[in-house]
């Protein structure tokens, strides 16, 4: 409470504390119960109590600078009207508040205490270890409120809307699923798993432990239907989705009188959400009528006004929001929300809290101010004698960035994907503060230099607003070139295959400004398209007016950088240099940089090759006169400095004969070997052109010599084929009669067989006639020769008989 303190003395005084300091103080005090502290924001004290304001003689007092904390003991549980969980309780406490009732459950060690009944008139306090799943449900009783301890693990994560369940509605197959013989927690973990539907309530059976999961909500079937028999006890859970989960809910209860603003037939969730991004009031709760699906804002609590006024089963629940503890955080999500401490209520004094957002990369943060609040600035918002925030973010080539938000600020677009939000407070004076809601985006105007990027339309993969003019620069290194890909497009349709640039469409521009060439005009559905730029700058420029939007456009980028020619100098001693050196004629000449532990004489141009890294310059400097001798000791080093290579006249004609493919060197091995003896070098013949290594020469002949490779391999191959098929063609005539047996003895029928092992031929028993004719056998067939000839001399006998 601000500005007030307790009419009673301190049992113990803190010094030099913080807010959250006392508190720690008043949790861990173990001399005496403390209930409540004092702290005074000016001189950073801290006062401890074993007394509340709603005890006998102790009342709170105006103050200034000081502020009044006790605990909230009721906030740990959830309250059901008009319901009792059971008759018979473990301990009773008579004329106690309902806090305390809380407080003294929550400390309770004689027994494990899971809830309370509470009688509002008599103000009788039962505690009980009981809970709805050990009784099989709760029952209703009027004048009795049920206090049940806020489960932990999948109960968490719903309401418990007490005795009843959904409206059956005629035609309508309310539950999608049908579970036997389960818990309560176990129920409520299958419909969080639940994937085939989306499970939004279930029912649960006390009678044969069956869990009823539902897609519907109450509000969808006008509310929950009482069941009157006692035997057959039923419970209704839903669903806390995202923004419920910032509030309190009291089944059956209201701010009487006191709704601010109204919403028609809209869900509980969306109701959670309109009283959270509310602008016109401070919305601290709201009453949500199920039948109709009415939601009712209000800027009051219980609190404000004196306590919820009980609805009986008028199907009228309240929800209450959760004030704002964190004071500082990392938020790593693509959207959230955040408040001053203490929110809706007035944050507290001496504060320093810091909230560090980051979105992916490529996208930067939106934020918007639903409320902005913090007292009476003076002058300079970002004066140290105000309560501010400060929102810093680095920003590549101009540092730390610090902007300060005042009262007319909206909505912030950050430069980057990463913000940080500092809110400071001092002892003076305090205020309501300020409500935060941010959202990762594509960002519109911006320049795009790192490699490997992305980006895309407003709102992207949702529609685009209207009259959007937004312009992307990517800008990559020198002598670099973009290729551009559009992963996806989906603009107005202009018809005829023609572009209108009065509708919405897409420019890419072969350069930083409009003036460039445009390389293309983009619109409709097309399908994915990819360009380059001659250069390291390509402009997109997207326009759309305000009639037709759609989901715009995706698209990636990278760079693509030139291959670098490796030069080795023969003249200079190995180093790399930023920018090439000039000699005394100011011509620039090439240098190279070999790694540590090489010698300072490059070996070969091959190991130069592999080893060194250059810098090429397209200047030829004009080179000194020097002996084509020492010309090939610089190029390919010295046999005197390197034992291994003593034979050093057969050492050069073998890296000559090795590099001739890479190396352009034909006329100085040509110079070589003709003049043994030193002499100057021929001017046509520069030195500085031998050792050039062409790279992509190397590429090229490598896939020329890989092409050769294949087209050998298929030739063969070729060969081959052909020959195994001749062999087979020239076989095949020679089996073709033949039975498919391994053995010759198997071709022999079984009977023939059986003559000639009894000393027997069947051909006795069937002589030709005499005046029968000879069969012709004109035609001439290997493989019966052999068979056929004995048969043949036989009626060759016979017709000699006859």
């Amino acid at each position: 409470m601000r500005e007030a303190h307790l009419s009673t003395l301190p049992l113990k005084t803190v010094t030099n504390s913080s807010v959250e300091d006392c508190a720690r103080h008043c949790v861990q005090e173990v001399t005496f119960e403390c209930k409540s502290y004092d702290y005074d924001n000016f001189g950073q004290t801290c006062r401890l109590h074993n007394y509340t304001h709603l005890d006998y003689e102790t009342v709170l007092m105006p103050g200034p600078h000081v502020d009044h904390y006790r605990p909230a003991y009721e906030k740990l549980f959830h309250r059901l009207p008009n319901h009792v969980v059971t008759l018979q309780h473990n301990l009773k406490i008579p004329g106690v508040s309902v806090e305390e009732c809380a407080r003294r459950c929550i400390l309770e060690t004689r027994f494990n205490c899971r809830g309370f009944d509470y009688e509002r008139k008599l103000k009788n306090c039962w505690l009980t270890e009981a809970t709805p799943e050990s009784v099989k449900g709760v029952q209703v009783f009027a004048n009795a409120d049920y206090y049940e301890r806020i489960p932990e693990g999948p109960l968490s994560k719903f309401v418990n809307y007490g005795f009843g369940s959904l409206r059956p509605l005629e035609g309508v197959q309310l539950y999608k699923k049908i579970m036997l013989g389960l818990t309560l927690g176990a129920c409520a973990q299958l419909c969080l798993a639940e994937h085939t539907f989306k499970c939004a309530t279930f029912d649960y059976l006390f009678a044969d432990q069956s869990c009823h999961m539902s897609k519907y909500i109450a509000a969808n079937v006008h509310g929950i239907a009482p069941v009157d028999d006692s035997n057959f006890r039923v419970m209704h859970y839903e669903l806390k989705e995202e923004y419920l989960e910032y509030f309190y809910p009291t089944p059956y209860s209201v701010v009487f009188g006191n709704n601010e603003k109204t919403y028609d037939r809209v869900t509980p969730n969306r109701c959670a959400r309109n009283c959270l991004e509310e602008t016109s009031i401070i919305c601290r709760s709201f009453d949500y009528q199920i039948r109709e699906g009415t939601c009712m804002l209000s800027s009051k609590t219980g609190s404000d006004v004196g306590g919820l006024y009980n609805q009986g089963f008028s199907q009228v629940h309240h929800f209450e929001l959760k004030p704002f503890l964190d004071c500082g955080g990392v938020y790593n999500k693509e959207r959230g929300n955040l408040a001053s401490p203490n929110w809706p209520r007035n944050y507290p004094h001496n504060l320093h809290c810091e909230w560090v957002v980051t979105v992916p990369i490529f996208k930067v943060v939106r934020l918007w101010f639903t409320h902005f609040d913090l007292g009476y600035p003076v002058g300079d918002p970002c004066s140290s004698r105000n309560d501010r925030l400060l929102l810093q973010e680095r920003v590549p080539g101009n540092g730390l960035e610090t902007f300060c938000a005042g009262a007319h600020t909206k909505e912030i677009i950050t430069k980057t994907n990463n913000v940080s939000l500092v809110f400071i407070t001092d002892a003076n004076h305090d205020a309501p503060g300020f409500r935060i809601f941010y959202n990762a985006e594509w960002p519109c105007n911006a320049i795009l230099t790192k490699n490997n990027g992305e980006f895309a339309t407003p709102n992207w993969p949702n529609n685009y607003p209207a009259n959007t003019d937004c312009r992307w620069i990517i800008k990559g290194p020198i002598h670099a070139y973009i290729t551009l890909r559009f992963t996806k497009i989906e603009l107005e349709n202009h018809g005829l295959g023609l572009c209108n640039n009065r509708l919405d469409s897409i420019h890419v521009y072969d350069g930083e400004t409009t003036d460039s060439e445009r390389i293309a005009t983009l619109c409709g559905s097309r399908v994915p398209a990819t360009y380059a730029s001659t250069s390291n700058v390509l402009l997109i420029v997207f326009k759309s007016d305000e009639r037709v939007e759609l989901s715009g456009f995706h698209a990636t980028y990278r760079f693509i950088f030139p291959t670098i020619r490796t030069t080795a100098s023969p003249f200079q001693k190995e180093k790399i240099t930023e920018n090439p050196p000039v000699s005394s004629n100011n011509v620039p000449y090439t240098t190279t940089f070999v790694p540590s532990g090489l010698p300072d004489t490059l070996l070969t141009s091959q190991q130069n090759m592999s080893r060194s890294k250059s810098i090429s310059t397209t200047s030829a400097a004009t080179t000194p006169p020097v002996s084509s001798e020492k010309s090939l000791t610089a190029a390919y080093g010295e046999p005197t400095k390197f034992p291994l290579y003593a034979e050093s006249e057969k050492f050069v004609s073998q890296v000559i004969q090795t590099t001739r493919h890479v190396m352009d060197i034909n006329e100085s091995i040509k110079t070589y070997k003709e003049t043994e003896t030193p002499g100057p070098v021929d001017e046509e013949t520069p030195v500085g052109e031998h050792n050039i290594i062409r790279i992509e020469r190397t590429y090229r002949s490598t896939l020329w010599g890989l092409a050769g490779s294949l087209f050998i391999l298929l030739i063969a191959a070729v060969i081959v084929l052909v020959a195994v098929c001749r062999y087979y063609r020239k076989r095949l005539p020679k089996r073709r009669n033949n039975p498919n047996f391994p053995f010759t003895e198997e071709n022999v029928s079984l009977y023939e067989k059986e003559n000639m092992i009894n000393g027997q031929n069947e051909d006795t028993e069937f002589q030709p006639v005499c005046n029968s004719a000879v069969p012709d056998t004109a035609f001439s067939n290997p493989m019966y020769e052999e068979r056929n000839s004995r048969q043949q001399l036989l009626a060759a006998d016979s017709s000699t008989r006859c």
